[in-house]
């Protein structure tokens, strides 16, 4: 499995906080809430699903839920690197996402680090 796309229905949790997720969530309809512990973020169409601990293989530093009725596409680790390597678009978007979402909350790490962790083994 590569990928698989799910629709969630309202209240749906994804992932709980400090669970270690192997696989990329990406919103293609609906939307979902990021609660952390002093803020909360709200994801929807287009945007990756705690991208940050899910390339360090971090615990969740969020409880993750969705709004509505919410489309994902679940994406495994080694798929999200081909895709880094085959399309432009997607590369540029990942690591936008990833940027933003490591300065929103934690010091910048080098993200160059996560392809090493992608490639299989």
């Amino acid at each position: 499995m590569k990928s698989i796309e799910h629709i969630f229905t309202k209240g749906t949790i994804l992932q709980s906080k400090n669970q270690i997720n192997k696989y990329v969530y990406f919103i293609i309809t609906g939307s979902v809430r990021e609660k952390f512990d002093n803020f909360i973020m709200m994801k929807s169409i287009g945007s990756v699903v705690d991208p940050y601990d899910f390339i360090y293989q971090e615990q969740s530093k969020a409880n993750i839920k969705t709004v509505n009725e919410t489309k994902i596409m679940k994406i495994e680790a080694k798929f999200i690197l081909e895709l880094i390597q085959k399309y432009p678009e997607f590369k540029k978007r990942w690591y936008k996402s990833i940027f933003s979402y490591s300065l929103k909350l934690s010091p910048i790490h080098n993200h160059n680090n996560f392809i090493e962790l992608l490639k299989p083994k």
